[in-house]
């Protein structure tokens, strides 16, 4: 189940346990410069100015088959297009173009997505108006039980007292979607 600024079940944890997995956060944000480097298995990396190393959508080889070109060879393209000045819609339908593709398909997507973690225009998880932040934790109980104690008011409010959930949808005992309250009624 999952839930926006909240938490989701799924069957597959270890002896069909529950998951839970933290919904989406905002956060502030900063940029640092970053520049393409190959990883030790040959996946292609940016590394931020920091050091750390931010995963590309994919490896060089895999975007090359599927794009006829390369990490560097997109980033120069784009470079020389301005795109390091451009939203990222533009930049997608930018390269979506230049594939004859729709921008919202994966190559579009992830060569506009991975170009601006290079250049450091974005972080890893950055949205528009902040990060998404995951994060999960197995809980020891079956998923029909966790479904229940999210769902069922009465049973949440024992160990949620404060969490102001308001149910979207609901698919038992598979999936339920909140918002999640975070000012007080006045």
């Amino acid at each position: 189940m999952s839930v926006s600024c909240g938490a989701a079940a799924t069957r597959g944890a270890p002896d069909d346990q529950a998951e839970v997995v933290q919904g989406s956060r905002s956060c502030p944000h900063g940029e640092d410069g970053r520049e393409l480097h190959r990883g030790a298995r040959g996946a292609a990396r940016a590394r931020g100015g920091d050091g750390g190393q931010r995963p590309l959508a994919t490896s060089d080889e895999a975007i090359r088959q599927r794009t006829g070109r390369g990490w560097e060879e997109w980033f120069d393209r784009l470079d020389e297009w301005g795109a390091a000045e451009r939203p990222h819609r533009e930049i997608a339908r930018w390269v979506a173009a230049q594939l004859g593709i729709e921008p919202l398909a994966w190559n579009a997507q992830a060569i506009a997505g991975s170009y601006e973690l290079a250049r450091g225009l974005r972080e890893v998880g950055e949205k528009p108006d902040g990060f998404a932040i995951t994060a999960s934790k197995t809980v020891a109980v079956p998923v029909e039980r966790l479904y229940e104690a999210f769902v069922d008011e009465s049973i949440r409010e024992r160990w949620l007292p404060e969490g102001r959930l308001h149910e979207r949808t609901a698919t038992e005992p598979r999936s339920a979607r909140f918002d999640w309250a975070t000012t007080t009624p006045g």
